[in-house]
């Protein structure tokens, strides 16, 4: 199934929110670009969804501008998204509390079918990647060239290098939209991410 993806880059963090057209639904993965830059590339009230693949503040600081009820979230991420110290809002001055949305559980979730979102923890304990189509939002758990940090609250490095291997599951033409930076195809990132050296050649 095909989707249209368009992505939204923030000046200050170089976050990317992306904006999926897919099967009659506006889905956004993640909400930390400006509202005005969402608004000028969609009404705000024909999104269908809002999927955050994780709590920190550059991810999550335009969800509070949408209804409660359109926002999906792991439900390990509830300790991150409901304290301004652990989703590091507080940290710049803007204390940002997400209470009362939808919380996913399990490893694996599929949502209306064809949209599948899996747990990756490791850099927040629910951090998630979400499949919709052959695109694969992988948010601050796998960059381009990289991958997340774990030194910030509920991170864990042993947890998050275990989550890496999921990418071995999936086709490697499927595209990777990362949470930053560049989108690639997956048998690109393998090639190219020290991160994944160690399963390039399984």
């Amino acid at each position: 199934m095909e989707s249209d993806v368009i992505t939204l880059t923030d000046d200050e963090f170089e976050q990317n929110t992306y904006l999926i057209k897919f099967k009659n639904q506006n889905i956004l993965i993640d909400a930390g670009i400006s509202i005005e830059k969402i608004k000028s590339v969609i009404d705000i009230n024909k999104i269908n969804k809002i999927i955050l693949t994780h709590g920190h503040y550059d991810h999550i600081r335009t969800a509070i501008f949408f209804d409660k009820s359109k926002i999906y979230a792991h439900f390990n991420e509830k300790i991150v998204l409901e304290s301004p110290a652990y989703n590091l809002s507080s940290f710049f001055k803007n204390h940002i509390i997400i209470s009362g949305i939808n919380y996913l559980k399990g490893n694996l979730i599929k949502m209306d079918n064809d949209i599948e979102v899996f747990h990756t923890p490791g850099h927040t304990s629910g951090s998630i990647i979400v499949k919709i189509g052959n695109n694969l939002f992988t948010g601050d758990t796998l960059f381009y060239d990289s991958i997340g940090r774990t030194d910030l609250p509920t991170g864990n490095e042993k947890k998050l290098n275990e989550s890496l291997e999921i990418f071995l599951n999936f086709d490697k033409d499927t595209i990777i939209y990362p949470g930053h930076g560049r989108n690639a195809k997956l048998k690109e990132v393998f090639k190219r991410n020290e991160y994944l050296h160690t399963y390039y050649q399984k």
